[in-house]
């Protein structure tokens, strides 16, 4: 005889079922803290090291740039040998080589030029350039406007950063917008610039950002929530590291736009340097998110830039 079994499950096969949703339930509910977490930080990720690399992108573009040469500095030789076209500064507390600024100076792209004719009468007197080769056939003062930032060098080391303020066509002269270190002799160069200052601000929240500060005095962010930033300098032959006394024992050379400098900073040859770029939103920096999976590590970005204009 066949005995039929009602349908339906067994007590047995019931637990068995429970136990195994439960367990599938207790799977899922474990991955969602992490999904979340994952959602939340990989963006935050790639905005860390997208900034990361574009701040040390723009430092080695400046260094790279730095002292490029011009026709005009011809009988003075490499621009680069007339003026240090980068310093490094503000050395660190915690490292004597270590440096937390950058200054650097190079022409601007078809950068107006030209040469002093004749003595400048005082260090507040007008410039009057020369009309030649190093001089566009323009319809100003070798392509000068007020309102340009230029140096000026006269081939023993002495350099001013300047504004102009004024120029007078029919004269050839530019007019400095505030006193030279001294008045410059005939045959100085006069060139279009780019002078900037490199270097970390405190902002009002707390955080530090990558600025770029302008011989006008333009305050430009570059990179925001910066932890630190560190600069090694590299010069002489064989190549040495520099400290902080290394720029404080002379000898001295006039002019600067810190005031008068070390002479070392003419030997620079290379320069290495880093940022450490932290997470932009609080809760995400550890330890301050409270939970392991929601922490995004600082991540460091290096760079080593050889001075190519330096001779």
């Amino acid at each position: 005889m066949t005995i039929t079994r009602p349908d339906g499950f067994s007590l047995v096969e019931l637990l068995i079922a429970m136990t195994v949703c439960a367990f599938l339930s207790a799977a899922m509910a474990a991955v969602v803290v992490p999904a979340r977490a994952a959602f939340d930080t990989t963006p935050a990720a790639l905005d860390l090291h997208q900034r990361g690399r574009t701040g040390v992108d723009v430092l080695a573009t400046a260094l790279r740039s730095a002292g490029a040469d011009v026709a005009s500095a011809a009988e003075l030789g490499a621009l680069a040998e007339a003026m240090p076209p980068v310093m490094v500064l503000s050395p660190s507390t915690e490292d004597d080589e270590r440096f937390e600024a950058l200054y650097v100076v190079s022409p601007v792209v078809r950068a107006s030029e030209g040469v002093l004719d004749r003595h400048q009468s005082g260090a507040q007197g007008p410039l009057r350039l020369a009309t030649g080769p190093g001089c566009p056939a323009v319809d100003d003062v070798c392509g000068f406007t007020p309102g340009a930032v230029a140096a000026i060098v006269d081939g023993t080391g002495r350099f001013d950063v300047f504004t102009v303020a004024s120029t007078s066509i029919s004269r050839r002269e530019l007019v400095p917008a505030s006193a030279l270190t001294a008045a410059y002799p005939a045959g100085s160069v006069v060139v279009e610039v780019e002078a900037n200052d490199f270097h970390l601000l405190d902002q009002s929240d707390g955080s530090r950002s990558l600025v770029r500060e302008t011989a006008g005095g333009a305050v430009q962010p570059i990179v925001d929530h910066v932890a630190a930033m560190g600069i090694e300098a590299w010069g002489g032959r064989p190549l040495m590291r520099y400290g902080g006394s290394d720029f404080e024992d002379g000898p001295w050379l006039e002019g600067g736009p810190h005031g008068n400098y070390d002479a070392d900073f003419g030997a620079l040859r290379r320069i290495d340097l880093w940022i450490r770029v932290e997470a932009s939103s609080a809760p995400l920096r550890n330890p301050a998110g409270g939970a392991v999976l929601r922490w995004i590590p600082d991540r460091t970005f290096h760079a080593s830039v050889a001075l190519r204009n330096v001779p």
